[in-house]
């Protein structure tokens, strides 16, 4: 897992302490809880997906939810300690324990002003080009507009 920060810096060994116990909690419970109810859009929660190397945790903040066909429901997700958003099956999310919602968000999602996504995303030469321009750089942002309508964490 790649985590926010430099190596070997606070905020990755307060990262892996956390997903190594979420890990084990997770791990130790057997089989899933089933949710009877459908996540809600602020909601946080656990992603929980079998890895190759055993249960991967992720702390994930519901974004949207699609219309469930099938009794197939799919949920949009963002990584809160990772950066990054997905659509996942609602099977694979469980309730938060309180005792893994104390550390904040690694990662925050935020836009480039004048910047517009691709409908089809970046391709992987863009991301590569823009990580080389970042990479070794402290880069300071400016805060130009706040989305009130996108849910989002508050300190």
């Amino acid at each position: 897992m790649k985590y926010r920060g430099h190596e070997g810096s606070d905020d990755n060994s307060e990262l892996e302490v956390l997903v190594s116990a979420m890990q084990k909690f997770y791990g130790q419970r057997g089989h899933a809880v089933k949710s009877l109810s459908l996540p809600a859009p602020g909601e946080l929660l656990v992603l929980l997906e079998s890895g190759s190397e055993g249960l991967d945790c992720s702390r994930v903040l519901v974004l949207e939810v699609n219309d469930c066909k099938k009794d197939a429901c799919q949920v949009k997700v963002f990584f809160i300690d990772f950066g990054h958003e997905e659509w996942v099956k609602q099977e694979m999310l469980q309730p938060l324990a309180v005792q893994f919602a104390h550390v904040l968000p690694h990662a925050v999602e935020c836009w480039l002003s004048g910047v517009n996504t691709p409908a089809e995303g970046w391709s992987a030469e863009a991301t590569e080009i823009l990580r080389e321009m970042i990479e070794e750089h402290t880069l300071v942002a400016h805060i130009l507009q706040v989305d009130s309508k996108t849910p989002h964490l508050a300190n």
